[in-house]
């Protein structure tokens, strides 16, 4: 009973956690669901690493 507890309290975590990361990304909090998802989230990381991100597009980058 006490690793079921202290794993939905990891899980948590990891949802808050990777859900901020995403939202600094310029995607939504709930996209963090899909990390939970065996398949997709693999694709889900790939597509991150790869693709223009929303906040990329608002905010043109300057030139230093």
């Amino acid at each position: 009973m006490l690793l079921l507890v202290a794993a939905a309290i990891v899980a948590f975590i990891v949802i808050i956690l990777f859900g901020m990361v995403i939202s600094k990304m310029g995607y939504s909090k709930w996209g963090s669901l899909i990390i939970f998802v065996p398949v997709f989230n693999i694709l889900a990381l790939w597509y991150l690493a790869f693709a223009k991100w929303p906040i990329e597009v608002a905010e043109p980058q300057k030139d230093q």
